[in-house]
This record gives C-alpha cells, sequence and structure tokens, in this order.
C-alpha cells in the first residue's frame, strides 16, 4: 500500500495544472463508485420489484414511486458530499 506521506510529497510536487488533472480525475474516480452504487441500487430495486409483483408484498405504485426519488435524492446528496 502506498503511503499518504509519499502520495502528499508527490502532490507537492506537482505543477498547478497537474494538480488540478489529479483533483479532475479523483473528482472522477468518486463519481464513478457513486454510479456503480447506485447502479446496484437500481438492480435489487428491479429485481425486487420483478420477484414480489403481483404478491402480497407487492408495493403500491404511489408509495414505490415515492420510495424511489428518496432513494435517488439520497444518492444526489452523497455525490456532493
Amino acid at each position: 500500500m502506498v503511503s499518504e506521506e509519499l502520495i502528499l510529497h508527490k502532490i507537492n510536487a506537482l505543477s498547478p495544472n497537474k494538480l488540478a488533472e489529479v483533483i479532475d480525475f479523483i473528482d472522477f474516480l468518486a463519481e464513478r463508485e457513486n454510479s456503480k452504487v447506485r447502479a446496484e441500487r437500481f438492480s435489487q430495486i428491479s429485481n425486487y420489484a420483478i420477484q414480489k409483483g403481483g404478491t402480497e408484498f407487492d408495493l403500491d405504485n404511489d408509495l414505490e414511486q415515492a420510495a424511489l426519488e428518496n432513494l435517488l435524492a439520497i444518492d444526489e446528496a452523497k455525490a456532493f458530499d
């Protein structure tokens, strides 16, 4: 594992332009991770809906929509943390 000290040393040696590229890359990695989490959550919800649709565990359409909107809002808020 790379030490934090080594990373900081290398970052401090960069020009401002290169530092901006590093920051952009870090943001890209974080967004990619958030996208994976959202895709996994969507997959889980879809699988649940397929398995439980038409059964006693099927949710009310309005309740389902509200739950999905809430999950998406939570994911969006986390993306800006």
